[in-house]
């Protein structure tokens, strides 16, 4: 089944924005006592690329905070996609080495500090809405003079920042709201002698399994085990990366399913409201990470359904403390040992996702749908610069015009870049995605 759901192209409130991308503060939330140290030069690489994904999602008039400010070619491809130029400010890099976010680092650089505290003289018209809740941006607001959107001081102080991007507080949740989840064991931060066994156990029952960091890792949360070692022994070696990630925060153990369909269902929280966005057809690796997705997802009319009905419901459950924001759950499908189809909710995200640039950007090129898209956030490339990789784009006539083609997403990075498709067809859309593919 093909679902469109309803777009609108109106601000939900006129005030305009800050966003920041304090992408890192995903991966610190997870880290009790994280110092920057903590973080790799690798997240903190990877985060900087990937938060020019918030310029996709900036309307006329706002402004981004980020790590890294894009280099000028590209800022000026987004504005000519979007039709203006998003206000982009970002930290000295000697400020960024000291902080676990880029909003720590606005807050020592003073240059900067200043800056965005003229934004906040006209806080009455201005929020700051950052790609998750963390205190260092409630605290920046607050230096600034501007309020944080769906954020308040209790519920900084009662870290549900952090408990509503927790895979395993998700999982509790949704055992209460009788929605199916894995069959997950939680092992805690440390708790490195019993691991093993623990871990053992649950191998041999169920042959492959898979070790996830219980809160985001920036794409180094997973570790799977596959099946075929024959002794304590031999599988305490394959261990040896989960073991890794446990030292670093709380993991869950779970059975490898193989799942048919990986759905992501999209929400957006308004007043406490929530509201469906998307349902997205997640494409991931072997470990179960994300690497892009296809709208609209086809699937049975039953499934769609029972996405959105146990979607919505958990998201009725939080909303009073979200107040406003998105929020999306994704979700594997497979059948079991007695050919019964069944789902699982295997974690949410309550903050900026992947997801919502892609819909920002469909819904300000098109007017009305079917819209059919295809993207990839972080495909291999070689290109040197995002000069290199437009024009090469271009020569190939893949870049959108007339209603269809590629969008950039992100500049090449360290040997990536973030791409999207949009047509009007799932036809033409698989074709465009072909000829990007042709390129790699």
């Amino acid at each position: 089944m093909l679902f469109f759901y309803h777009r609108t192209k109106e601000r939900v409130t006129t005030m305009r924005r800050l966003l920041v991308g304090n992408l890192t503060a995903a991966i610190v939330m997870g880290m009790p006592g994280c110092k920057p140290h903590g973080l790799t030069a690798a997240q903190r690489d990877k985060c900087a690329a990937q938060s020019a994904r918030l310029l996709w999602l900036c309307e006329k008039d706002d402004a981004v905070l980020l790590a890294r400010a894009p280099e000028e070619s590209f800022l000026s491809y987004v504005e000519g996609v979007l039709g203006f130029r998003p206000t982009v400010y970002a930290p000295q890099e000697m400020f960024l080495n000291d902080a676990r976010s880029v909003a720590e680092a606005a807050l020592a650089d003073i240059k900067l500090l200043n800056a965005l505290t003229h934004i906040g003289a006209f806080g009455d018209s201005w929020n700051i809405a950052p790609f998750v809740q963390d205190p260092a941006v409630y605290k920046l607001a607050i230096e600034i003079g501007l309020r944080v959107q769906g954020m308040n001081k209790t519920i900084i102080n009662n870290g549900l920042a952090t408990q509503l991007n927790d895979k395993a507080w998700f999982q509790k949740r949704c055992h209460e709201l009788d929605i199916p989840v894995p069959s997950s064991v939680l092992h805690r931060r440390g708790e490195l002698e019993d691991f093993p066994v623990i871990a053992y156990a649950m191998y041999q029952r169920s042959g492959t399994i898979v070790v996830r960091h219980t809160t985001a890792a920036g794409g180094s949360g997973n570790v799977k085990i596959a099946s075929g070692y024959t002794s304590a022994e031999a599988f305490r070696e394959a261990l040896e990366p989960a073991l890794h990630l446990l030292r670093g925060g709380d993991v869950l153990i779970e059975p490898f399913y193989i799942f048919e369909a990986t759905p992501t269902v999209l929400m957006r929280i308004v007043g406490g409201t929530p509201h469906l966005v998307a349902i997205v057809m997640r494409e991931v690796n072997d470990r179960l990470a994300s690497t892009g997705g296809v709208m609209p997802a086809r699937l049975h009319p039953g499934v769609t359904l029972l996405l959105e009905q146990w979607s919505l419901r958990y998201a009725d459950a939080i909303a009073s403390t979200v107040v406003d924001g998105d929020v999306d759950i994704d979700w594997g499908i497979y059948h079991d040992e007695s050919g019964d189809l069944r789902l699982l909710a295997l974690e949410s995200n309550c903050r900026m996702t992947g997801t919502g640039p892609i819909v920002a950007v469909r819904d300000r090129l098109y007017a009305e749908g079917p819209v059919f898209s295809w993207n990839c956030d972080s495909m291999p490339v070689e290109y040197a610069s995002f000069v290199v990789a437009h024009a090469d784009f271009r020569a190939q006539d893949l870049l959108w015009q007339d209603g269809e083609g590629v969008v950039i997403m992100t500049p090449p990075h360290a040997g990536r870049m973030g791409v999207a498709v949009f047509a009007r067809s799932a036809e033409q859309r698989d074709a465009f995605r072909r000829g990007v593919n042709d390129l790699r």
